[in-house]
């Protein structure tokens, strides 16, 4: 067991995340207090990002498991292609707008890569794209099959 320093409740400890840095290896807040402060943060620095973002250079980018790019500002982060998409269109992108990459390469954040679509549109689009590339495999193997069988048949 272990108590929250906001709420100064006790929880099991898988009730905390984890933190390297301390000595028990747990964070001092539980889940539901360090998430309801993340959210604090994040809403100030939406709210700050939203106001100031044609006039402001981030000061730093880094890359995400996920190939993503973000860039990071005073007080908040953003994922790179909606920020440069969003200053190339001069205005905040609205939460169901999607960002395309047209060469499905997620680091790539060049302006004539990437594509403003609706959420169910960029859906659609990624799922035929999947699709078409399966196809591709598919005609790569059978094409082999029928080298292999072309050889076969002349020997």
């Amino acid at each position: 067991m272990k108590t929250c320093i906001k709420c100064k409740k006790s929880y099991l400890l898988s009730n905390f995340r984890k933190d390297k840095h301390r000595k028990d290896g747990l964070q001092d807040y539980c889940k539901g207090c360090r998430g309801a402060m993340d959210k604090k943060l994040r809403d100030k620095g939406k709210k700050y990002l939203k106001k100031n973002f044609m006039t402001m250079e981030p000061s730093g980018r880094n890359m995400l498991h996920s190939g993503y790019m973000i860039v990071r500002f005073k007080n908040a982060y953003m994922l790179e292609h909606r920020f440069i998409m969003a200053r190339h269109l001069g205005r905040w992108l609205e939460s169901w707008e999607q960002i395309h990459h047209k060469n499905r390469d997620t680091g790539d954040n060049r302006i004539e890569n990437l594509l403003l679509v609706s959420e169910s549109l960029h859906d659609e689009s990624s799922h035929h794209k999947g699709v078409i590339t399966n196809l591709r495999k598919k005609i790569k193997e059978l094409e082999e099959k029928i080298k292999i069988l072309n050889l076969s048949k002349h020997h």
